[in-house]
């Protein structure tokens, strides 16, 4: 507002003030959404940590169960049948190994 129409030289003043209250809200404003944003940021990155890691142990539950199969099933196949193969959950693998339990009891002829 460099110049001013006479006509409205008294709400120059008011106008200036205005415009400074509006910058004042808008910065205000703006930090407090950075603050926000920040706050969101770091909560979102706590979230991604904690799901990694939680998808990190159910990986390695898995396939530590997995191995211990396989490994017991590979002592079988290498001619020892003292090998017990144990594996009491509902999936695929747990299906399976009671067979190879019954297998492994029967006496072998020789």
């Amino acid at each position: 507002m460099k110049t001013t129409n006479p006509t409205f030289k008294s709400a120059h003043e008011p106008a200036a003030k205005l415009l400074q209250l509006q910058l004042n809200v808008a910065r205000t404003t703006f930090d407090e959404e950075v603050e926000h944003d920040q706050w969101v940021s770091s909560i979102d990155i706590g979230l991604l940590f904690k799901g990694i890691s939680l998808l990190s142990l159910l990986a390695f539950v898995t396939i530590r169960s997995i191995t211990d199969v396989v490994d017991r099933l590979e002592q079988m196949a290498a001619g020892n049948l003292t090998v017990r193969c144990e594996h009491t959950s509902k999936d695929e693998l747990g299906q399976i190994t009671p067979s190879m339990a019954v297998k492994n009891s029967v006496p072998m002829p020789g």
